[in-house]
């Protein structure tokens, strides 16, 4: 496959890489800023300061659904947090990598294709994310009652665009934001 021989030619032209991230082309977000430097304004406006190439490498994580790794690189940062499963293990292991003083690369070249649709709230996965969140929270010392204070602002805006645009699927799934935010992850 080509793209597999591009990322080799990545990795093998600077040994400090560590991790690698790609861009999705259906419009899906590749990137995402880490919880611990989330304020309002990077919730509001951080996907477009992300397309827009606007952040600081160590303020971001790329979507592990295309996530690349050197295989010594990821060894001597540990490995995935076995504490953390689904969500903010990438940010993690992100931070780790950085750590060590690995270099994290956004291949801006390389697209593939990522099958995200619209999916109906799954109660289970958001419990899950909400222990590993709280969990990640604790081990950076980040503040995690005010993340809960401005997600919770951020999907009542987005709770109500959805009534105005009558998007049943996206009003129960805001409300059910809203609710996890409320209760600092509890649903």
């Amino acid at each position: 496959s080509p793209i597999l021989g591009t990322i080799n030619d990545k990795f093998n032209s600077n040994k400090n890489i560590g991790m690698m991230g790609v861009r999705f082309v259906d419009g899906s977000n590749p990137i995402y800023f880490k919880p611990e430097y989330g304020n309002l304004f990077r919730l509001v406006f951080g996907r477009q300061l992300l397309k827009l190439g606007i952040y600081k490498i160590k303020q971001v994580f790329f979507s592990g659904s295309f996530l690349i790794f050197d295989k010594e690189s990821f060894i001597k940062a540990g490995l995935f947090d076995e504490n953390i499963f689904m969500y903010h293990e990438e940010a993690d292991i992100s931070n780790r990598l950085l750590s060590i003083g690995k270099e994290i690369l956004m291949a801006e070249d390389l697209t593939v294709l990522h099958l995200a649709h619209s999916r109906k709230v799954n109660y289970n996965l958001l419990r899950i994310g909400s222990i590993s969140r709280h969990y990640y929270f604790e081990k950076y010392q980040a503040n995690i009652d005010k993340y809960y204070k401005n997600l919770t602002i951020i999907y009542k805006v987005k709770y109500w665009l959805a009534v105005l645009l009558n998007n049943k699927l996206k009003m129960e799934e805001f409300k059910v934001w809203i609710q996890m935010c409320q209760n600092k992850g509890e649903i």
